[in-house]
């Protein structure tokens, strides 16, 4: 059986970042609604407003578990949700709806094509599809940096899985009679089909309202080719730690040869730019204190 090829134009793919650690949390028919989930939401934000019937169209899976798998989801701290009363069905019957809140990772992430999302298996009914679907997003969370192939056996994904031996052996002879993953000929490894993950180093990003961006654009810009170098993601932009860079008077040049001479091996997660700032002024900048939230309760 062949992915139908009307769902693999290329020229209609758009992305979209989940965490990398997903294996940890969930199993496939998780995986297979925040999949859909995501898909739904505003890329930027992470927010959705999509109903149930449409995640019940789209995903095959019927809407009582629907609904338990995204109060996993939440309770698994991958999601929030907001319901509110929106007035009355044409019934006279109360209409509730739900907002769910996805947050979108800086840090930590695979970027997801549409297409896995998209694709049509022929033969496969729609809730099988999707709980494969689910499955290639975890495998995925376990391949190696950059690629999309991994080098773990079933048992070694039983361990890092929520998900027993047998599932996983079941899912993967599926996975590879519809050629979503293939083994190599020493049986050594599994990669996944070409095109359903973006692979390409995550590029420089500066946020649009980042303070004096102009004048820190240059440091960063020395710690990203560093990290591309070494094939780890670059923490996210931040003004108030580079700022602190740029006051030692360190040209991005001699940042640059710093880098190199004193960082042998680059650990493959930095989630700040702290780990660079130590480097390059000796001395990390302590955490900014988290102000306290206020909440508003509306009767």
């Amino acid at each position: 059986m062949n992915i139908c090829k009307e769902n693999m134009d290329i020229d209609k793919l758009s992305y979209r970042r989940v965490r990398n650690d997903l294996h940890k949390y969930l199993n496939n028919k998780e995986a297979a609604v925040l999949l859909a989930l995501v898909f739904h939401a505003d890329y930027q934000t992470g927010e959705s407003h999509v109903i149930h019937r449409t995640l019940v169209e789209k995903t095959g899976i019927p809407e009582s578990s629907l609904k338990r798998y995204l109060k996993q989801l939440k309770e698994k701290g991958i999601i929030n949700m907001t319901s509110y009363y929106n007035g009355v069905t044409p019934k006279g019957m109360p209409r509730h709806l739900t907002d769910y809140f996805i947050q979108i990772p800086d840090v930590y992430y695979i970027m997801v094509a549409r297409k896995l999302f998209d694709f049509k298996l022929e033969g496969v009914e729609l809730k099988e599809m999707s709980f494969i679907k689910g499955f290639i997003l975890l495998l995925k969370c376990l391949c190696m940096n950059f690629t999309d192939s991994t080098l773990y056996s079933y048992r070694k994904l039983e361990e890092h899985m929520q998900l027993s031996y047998a599932t996983i052996a079941k899912l993967m002879r599926q996975c590879q009679k519809y050629g979503l993953v293939t083994q190599n000929e020493e049986g050594q490894e599994y990669s996944i089909m070409k095109g359903l993950f973006h692979n390409g180093f995550p590029p420089m990003t500066i946020p649009k309202n980042a303070k004096n961006a102009d004048r820190y654009k240059d440091i960063y810009k020395v710690i990203y080719e560093f990290c591309k170098s070494k094939r780890v993601v670059c923490p996210p932009f931040d003004s108030r730690l580079l700022s602190r860079i740029y006051i030692s008077g360190k040209t991005p040049d001699m940042l640059k040869q710093l880098y190199e001479k004193r960082i042998q091996e680059i650990p493959e997660k930095i989630s700040s730019l702290n780990y660079f700032v130590k480097i390059a002024v000796g001395k990390a900048l302590e955490a900014e204190q988290e102000k306290e939230k206020i909440s508003i309760v509306l009767d």
